[in-house]
């Protein structure tokens, strides 16, 4: 794991479930994040990042409110983080 500035830019997508999106969408997160409204009420989120340890954090912080949809590593990293949290 890297802090910013220490990895090349990957891309980042969010989606957060409805029951938060008024708390999501109140904040700019990514001075250039792209910002979709889902039909079904959630927000997705996307925007490029650099520092692995900052996003895993970000989206940890939402809890179950928030899922990742890319990339599969940071998926699968936070995934691993639960468990390990459950042990």
């Amino acid at each position: 794991m890297k802090f910013a500035g220490e990895n090349k830019p990957f891309r980042v997508t969010v989606q957060f479930s409805k029951e938060i999106t008024d708390e999501v969408l109140a904040r700019q997160w990514h001075p250039e994040q792209d910002v979709k409204q889902l039909k079904d009420g959630r927000v997705e989120i996307s925007f490029d990042a650099k520092g692995d340890i900052e996003i895993k954090r970000w989206v940890m912080a939402f809890g179950r409110y928030a899922r990742v949809k890319t990339p599969k590593w940071l998926k699968d990293d936070i995934a691993d983080e639960v468990k390990a949290m459950l042990d």
